[in-house]
């Protein structure tokens, strides 16, 4: 079947260019299978692009004012205070939960999803727990960011707290 159906392939018999075209099919379907995997982490996030600043090739920063206009127009996010528990119990971005940064690890696949951006957030001056954490979480979660400027921040501009003490 010499040129029959592709001028620039031979083929020297129907058999043998049925498995060539099964064989290309099976490459093509692997590939876009595989490429999922790494990019489904990516889909049904909202991340506003003109939001987020590049720091580096893998890591992302979100702005305070920026992270409460996408909660305030209704989007879901995954916000963790990567503090101890004391400093998160005196107080909070409200709706943040508490993974300290030394347990991050071990509780991630149990308590984050790829549902939501999860944005990561600390009380030190250089965000440097919270850049911590997102090379802790990069490897599995390419939907984390970096509130810049963390909890401090976030009370600069006049956003509100909360507390394990008060009564909601």
């Amino acid at each position: 079947m010499k040129g029959k159906y592709f001028s620039f392939i031979t083929f020297k018999s129907t058999f043998e260019m049925i498995l060539n075209v099964a064989l290309i099919a099976m490459v093509i379907f692997l590939a876009t299978v595989l490429g999922k995997k790494y990019y489904l982490k990516k889909e049904n996030i909202v991340i506003p692009d003109n939001y987020i600043a590049k720091y580096n090739d893998k890591t992302h920063q979100i702005d305070v004012r920026a992270l409460k206009a996408s909660i305030d127009n209704g989007n879901q996010y995954t916000i963790v205070d990567l503090d101890d528990r004391d400093l998160y119990s005196q107080e909070h971005i409200p709706g943040a939960i508490n993974i300290p940064v030394d347990e991050l690890e071990t509780r991630m696949m149990d308590e984050l999803s790829l549902q939501n951006v999860i944005v990561l957030y600390c009380r030190c001056d250089s965000d440097s727990r919270s850049y911590t954490g997102l090379d802790i979480l990069n490897d599995t979660f390419s939907n984390a960011v970096v509130l810049k400027g963390g909890i401090k921040d976030w009370k600069k501009v006049g956003f509100p707290t909360s507390n394990n003490f008060s009564t909601e």
